[in-house]
């Protein structure tokens, strides 16, 4: 199930994301960077479980927890370098990010992808660094980092409500 559905498994999320990016990006504004980077979230962390998975079934001593955060981090930084340079339209922020209440005005939605990418960058590299402390460290970097993301996005609503 492992060397076959994995990699089976894992081309049909690559298959799906992809054709979700460019179905949105045929409809609306081009973010052809941020178009690559999501063509290419999927492989890399095929290749990555794919040889972690394998390598431990062989009795290989594989630090799960390393290369989950790492790829955890990495995808943060990288979704959060790019996010702010996608095209804002109309219903949309950034790239894929529905919040209504906050296209309403186009200086509004870019604010609030640059807000958002700047989160995902930090968060990045907090949770690289837990890698340094026991994992319930991880954790609870990870929950602050969904916990910073919903505030962002409810002070982006009250902020447009006020207006």
């Amino acid at each position: 199930a492992v060397v076959y559905g994995l990699p089976l498994l894992m081309l049909a999320f690559h298959l799906l994301c992809v054709g979700v990016t460019y179905a949105a990006a045929a409809r609306g504004p081009k973010a052809p960077k941020l178009e690559r980077v999501i063509a290419w979230i999927f492989p890399v962390i095929t290749v990555v479980a794919y040889v972690t998975t394998i390598r431990y079934a062989q009795g290989a001593n594989v630090d799960t927890r390393l290369w989950a955060v790492t790829l955890i981090a990495a995808l943060l930084i990288v979704l959060g370098n790019y996010l702010p340079t996608a095209p804002v339209k109309t219903g949309w922020v950034g790239f894929g990010i529905r919040v209504p209440w906050s296209t309403n005005a186009q200086a509004a939605s870019q604010k609030l992808a640059r807000t958002l990418g700047y989160t995902m960058v930090g968060s990045g590299v907090v949770i690289l660094l837990t890698l340094f402390f026991p994992p319930m460290v991880t954790w609870i970097a990870i929950l602050a980092f969904i916990a910073a993301m919903l505030l962002e996005l409810a002070v982006a609503y009250f902020r447009q409500k006020r207006h």
